[in-house]
């Protein structure tokens, strides 16, 4: 789950629904930055959603989260809410 700051209050909201890419030092050749990680994003919660500014433009120049879906993007690690899921391939104890 990908969150977004609101003002100064460092209040944020949920915006977007993401797949967490494994760690690497690279993203599109440059080094990612230390507080940030790779996501990609599957998609937003609310299309107005869709206008909010990402961070770090990719090198195809995208620069709004609507733009991102279904694509890699840098997103800060403060603003990254891991969900796990059940695995559902483990059969259940009986």
């Amino acid at each position: 789950m990908l969150l977004y700051p609101i003002g100064r209050a460092e209040k944020t909201k949920e915006v977007a629904k993401a797949h967490v890419d494994p760690a690497g030092a690279l993203f599109e050749g440059k080094p990612i930055p230390p507080l940030y990680a790779c996501v990609r994003v599957q998609e937003l919660l609310k299309s107005s959603y869709q206008d909010n500014e990402i961070d770090i433009p990719n090198a195809d120049g995208k620069t709004t989260l609507g733009q991102c879906v279904g694509i890699t993007i840098q997103w800060h690690k403060r603003d990254i809410i891991l969900l796990v899921s059940p695995d559902l391939t483990t059969p259940s104890p009986q």
